[in-house]
């Protein structure tokens, strides 16, 4: 069953600081112009602030996933269509298998962000540090997707079941294979 997330649950400011600012970093690394066209500094912060919170809150979940549609007073920010974004630990395949759910639904991909981050999580599973993945000892998976329509809330639902589903499918595939070499 699939617990829903609390993303109250933040770290005392001072703390939460440092690692919003390396997540923005790796969030916004490879954030090209076009990409950003139209997306306002604070609409952006919102975003990553959001995320952030979001992607802490997973605690020992193996994935998490959410569909919505943001809204300035819930999110920190408005868009044209609909929200899909997800953590996990990092494994192969992720962009492939959730993009492909969201096409297979007739859903067009306007942008899409994908850092995989290096984490350090507190005993509760809060993220308290953000490092580059290379050095890193846990890499995790954060992916954002804005979608050309703002879908119904149970379509909502589905969707962000589905992309979890398929997401728990890649791990055990990537923990089977690992297991067979």
């Amino acid at each position: 069953t699939m617990r829903s997330i609390d993303c109250s649950g933040r770290l005392p400011t001072a703390e939460r600081a440092a690692p919003i600012r390396a997540f923005a970093q790796a969030y916004l690394r490879r954030l090209s112009a076009d990409a950003s066209e139209g997306v306002s500094a604070e609409d952006l912060l919102g975003e990553v602030v959001r995320l952030f919170d979001f992607a802490s809150s997973r605690g020992d979940e193996p994935v998490v996933v959410r569909a919505f549609n943001p809204t300035r007073e819930e999110h920190g920010y408005e868009s044209s269509g609909s929200v899909v974004e997800t953590n996990s630990d990092d494994y192969p395949f992720l962009v492939d298998s959730a993009s492909g759910e969201l096409e297979e639904r007739g859903l067009a991909i306007t942008r899409l962000l994908h850092p995989i981050i290096g984490v350090e999580r507190d005993e509760s599973g809060r993220i308290v540090s953000v490092g580059t993945a290379r050095d890193a000892q846990r890499r995790e998976s954060v992916m954002h997707f804005d979608l050309a329509l703002r879908l119904p809330e149970d379509e909502l639902a589905q969707v962000a079941t589905s992309v979890r589903e398929d997401i728990l499918n890649v791990r055990q595939v990537v923990r089977d294979f690992s297991q067979l070499t």
